[in-house]
């Protein structure tokens, strides 16, 4: 093999590698998202780094600075999903929060959620060239602060 046959195959491999980031469809997206959101994908920049690459539409430059509060959460469910068109849907999530006891024995660098019950959350879904992915600015609003479970907080 010729080494320009080599360099096409390589790149040919991570073209379609990146390409196969996005969901297939707008639940899939949101469920993808959510379990790496889930898991403190946003708590650690090189983590962040490859969820903002591989579930999220923002527009270039986008960022977030570091988080100081997070809601500790046992679990996110996906409700029905409304699409306006082909391109773009929405959805709303439930989380459901972490007892008290547990987000008061969290580690120090934080502050969890003192809250009880749930939150409810919108989201906006665009399809993207390679799927459908969760939107962020300028095509939404910014995400909202972290969601995680307390055993991805304790680490």
């Amino acid at each position: 093999m010729k080494l320009w046959q080599v360099a096409l195959f390589v790149a040919l491999t991570c073209a379609l590698g990146l390409a196969q980031a996005g969901s297939a469809t707008p639940r899939q997206a949101m469920q993808a998202y959510l379990a790496d959101e889930l898991s403190g994908a946003r708590l650690d920049s090189e983590r962040w780094r490859r969820f903002l690459a591989d579930r999220v539409m923002a527009g270039e430059g986008y960022d977030e600075s570091g988080w100081d509060a997070v809601d500790l959460v046992t679990a996110a469910h996906v409700g029905p999903m409304t699409c306006r068109d082909a391109r773009h849907c929405t959805a709303e999530v439930r989380f459901v929060l972490a007892p008290v006891q547990v987000a008061a024995a969290a580690p120090e660098g934080g502050a969890p959620n003192a809250r009880v019950g749930e939150i409810r959350e919108g989201y906006v879904l665009m399809r993207a060239a390679d799927g459908w992915r969760v939107a962020a600015w300028p095509h939404a609003d910014p995400l909202p602060r972290p969601r995680v479970t307390p055993k991805a907080w304790q680490r």
